[in-house]
């Protein structure tokens, strides 16, 4: 048997070759980004001089230990072999590269391993053993619907998008790694939401939020993609599968990005059996892998029946909340007490009344006392008459038995629904005179409550005020009435 040529390296004590014929490189390790799903030996991606690889460490594969790797600090002196089969690259983490050296054939020996395994022979001389790769056999594992004829590899086709046109993609990034999602599996992006603890959840799910008053259980991106524990994350992708809505924790997104079909890469690597990995974006130095959240999320639909069936069963009350404008912050208060909304209509102002009061409006032959709760229109009385100036602007008529009181508004954002143990309060916000009432979560904002019965009861201060305006008001418009009539 002639001899061959073969690349030693070093894992831990024991000596490991290859066959010189299958390496294309060797490279340091940096940027590697985890895989979702894949096996414990799958370290991840890496952008090799515009190539997308998966890198295997070598040493969980063959041992089946414990994963040492648990960061890029931990291979200071480690290198990755690229090996090339018939145009197929992989890459493998080894502690350290021995050199090249001549191999006899007459000193290699069958591996008393089952076939296939991944030590195909063993080379010994005067008393040095070194396991021989199956480099075939190494293939064959990680890449994706190969057809082996005869030992040698047939490519098959990659994978396309359906679409011929954009599709976007929003990059965010879990740890210290990069990844990317399609848009359209996303429903919204929240920011600094409230995370309430969730009883005998997986250890993924780091726990609930609220969004537009519907509980949301939430996973860690980090435990999903990296498996490790992080409930620090600032950032929830909200994601809608059928009726049901679920979050990602995320450190931070990124950006929004627009690509078209030939500029993502299709890798042939073989990483789980739901599809997960979509495509590779090429960026830079690094590989970021397009995630299939459906995919991904598979194994929690169980779960995700259970907690929606288990906070249906509560039966916890709703209540539904009107939020608004003024000037540019949000605000919200309880539809129960909106008696109803109306466009803005000629203010008089009245005399000595406190600054937040812009004046009366007439509506529906009814005085609506009208509040300027921020002071945001202070002094554009005249403005307010005009037609273009005042046209988004809305009054929120409160209920009342004695006269109407109308809060101002610059935009109306809608009606979303919350439950009250969701809403946060402080003993701060129990005094009478306190015009919020408690806060909520509204796609990620923190929105305060309006309380309605402490701004009625704070016009009843200036109520006679306001009274003897509105009839001095009143009398003077019938005398301009009927001296009108006379004329």
């Amino acid at each position: 048997m002639p001899s061959e040529k073969m690349l030693v390296f070093a894992l831990e004590e024991n000596d490991f070759a290859v066959p010189l014929n299958f390496v294309s490189g060797i490279a340091q390790i940096s940027n590697i980004t985890p895989l979702p799903l894949a096996t414990e030996e799958v370290a991840g991606l890496v952008n090799y001089y515009g190539k997308i690889l998966i890198v295997v460490d070598l040493k969980i594969l063959i041992k089946d230990s414990e994963k040492a790797v648990g960061g890029e600090e931990n291979f200071q002196n480690a290198r990755i072999v690229i090996l090339n089969n018939e145009g197929l690259e992989i890459g493998i983490i080894v502690d350290r590269v021995k050199g090249i050296m001549e191999v006899e054939g007459n000193n290699l020996k069958h591996s008393n391993e089952p076939e296939g395994v991944i030590v195909s022979h063993q080379y010994v001389e005067k008393g040095v053993v070194i396991n021989i790769l199956n480099v075939q056999s190494l293939f064959k594992k990680y890449m994706k619907e190969e057809k082996f004829a005869e030992g040698k590899i047939i490519k098959a086709e990659q994978e396309v998008l359906q679409k011929t046109s954009e599709n976007e993609f929003v990059i965010f990034s879990s740890g210290k790694n990069s990844y990317a999602v399609s848009s359209s599996e996303i429903q919204y992006i929240i920011k600094d939401a409230k995370v309430h603890t969730v009883a005998n959840a997986p250890k993924e799910v780091i726990g609930k939020i609220e969004f537009d008053g519907v509980l949301v259980p939430v996973v860690s991106s980090e435990y999903l993609l990296a498996g490790k524990t992080d409930k620090t994350q600032k950032r929830f992708l909200i994601i809608r599968n059928g009726n049901k809505l679920f979050g990602i924790g995320v450190s931070k997104v990124e950006r929004v990005v627009k690509l078209m079909p030939e500029d993502i890469y299709y890798p042939p690597y073989l990483i789980g059996n739901e599809n997960e990995l979509l495509g590779v974006i090429l960026e830079q130095e690094q590989a970021i892998p397009i995630l299939s959240m459906d995919a991904l999320l598979k194994k929690y639909e169980q779960y995700f029946v259970e907690f929606t069936e288990s906070h249906e069963k509560e039966a916890v009350e709703e209540i539904s909340v009107l939020a608004f404008k003024i000037a540019d912050s949000l605000f919200g208060l309880e539809s129960d007490y909106v008696d109803s909304i109306s466009k803005l209509s000629s203010i008089t102002p009245i005399d000595n009344a406190p600054s937040a009061v812009l004046g009366v409006m007439n509506y529906r032959q009814e005085n609506v006392i009208v509040l300027d709760l921020l002071e945001s229109n202070k002094g554009l009385i005249e403005e307010l008459q005009d037609e273009k100036f005042k046209e988004n602007k809305r009054v929120i008529i409160l209920r009342n038995g004695e006269f109407k009181v109308g809060i101002l508004a610059d935009k109306l954002e809608g009606i979303f629904k919350t439950q009250p143990s969701l809403i946060t309060t402080s003993s701060m916000m129990q005094s009478e005179e306190k015009l919020i009432r408690g806060f909520m979560q509204l796609r990620g904002f923190t929105v305060p409550l309006i309380n309605p019965k402490n701004v009625i009861s704070s016009t009843n201060s200036f109520k006679d005020l306001i009274i003897k305006e509105i009839e001095k008001h009143s009398s003077q418009a019938k005398k301009e009435k009927r001296s009108k009539k006379r004329g």
